[in-house]
């Protein structure tokens, strides 16, 4: 058990190190992943676009975001829960590689956080571009899988995921499902989208802040350190945390 004083120097070493993310990250104009993928999928949708989220989560937590840009919303999740729709939002259990739905239905169809838990990629793909109509567009945001936060993970058990999640993110480890990662690198995609008749309109890496190293300055700078070498070397680019991207199924 920490001591008040163990308590107040752990607390004082996190506030430096937001600070420096800070002053090296949001001051600079810097936008989180979850920004720069809203920013896509937002100028996408318009009133009547009709857009499936795959793998929206138990509580659907985008559907408020898409609504609000006037489109038709859709869900699925293996863990949704129905009952916590919001007025207006369909919302079914449903997986990537069955999606619950008829082909030709929807304009856009959208995911964040979810290539990675795909074990058979190949269908799920094939799925999007089914349910696509003609000229429709795939917006998705993946974790990299040659990432250091995704190496870690792809060398740790499964079994373990849902308790260090738990420890560094504070979320249940009921919410944390297996990861493949087999959809999960720009040259992986690319053959994915080109059998399943998609065809990438863009495709970027993203960073991220070191938030897994908050409880060290130290480590933080270190972090953004190396962050900033794979920003600045075109070659190693393909390290950097997220993958961004729009597919498009030919008219």
């Amino acid at each position: 058990m920490e001591t008040p004083r163990q308590k107040e120097s752990a607390e004082t070493r996190r506030g430096k190190s937001r600070e420096i993310i800070r002053a090296h990250y949001h001051r600079r104009g810097w936008q989180s992943p979850y920004a720069r993928y809203e920013a896509l999928l937002g100028g996408l949708i318009g009133r009547g676009t009709r857009v499936l989220d795959v793998g929206c989560g138990r509580m659907f937590p985008m559907a408020e975001f898409l609504l609000g840009r006037g489109g038709e919303v859709h869900g699925i999740d293996p863990v949704a829960d129905p009952q916590a729709a919001a007025p207006g939002v369909t919302f079914k259990r449903g997986s990537a590689d069955d999606i619950p739905y008829a082909a030709a239905a929807f304009d856009v169809v959208t995911s964040r956080s979810v290539l990675e838990h795909l074990r058979e990629p190949a269908r799920a793909f094939a799925e999007f571009a089914r349910v696509l109509k003609p000229g429709g567009r795939v917006v998705f945001l993946a974790a990299n899988a040659y990432d250091y936060v995704s190496l870690f993970a792809r060398l740790l058990p499964n079994a373990l995921h849902g308790s260090v999640v738990k420890a560094l993110e504070g979320r249940d480890a009921e919410d944390t499902f297996p990861t493949f990662y087999r959809a999960n690198s720009a040259a992986r995609i690319g053959r994915l989208a080109s059998e399943a008749g998609l065809r990438i309109e863009r495709l970027e890496y993203l960073n991220q802040f070191p938030y897994l190293f908050i409880f060290s300055p130290t480590l933080c700078r270190a972090v953004i350190a190396y962050d900033d070498l794979i920003g600045r070397v075109p070659y190693l680019r393909p390290l950097r945390g997220w993958l961004l991207g729009c597919l498009r199924k030919p008219l």
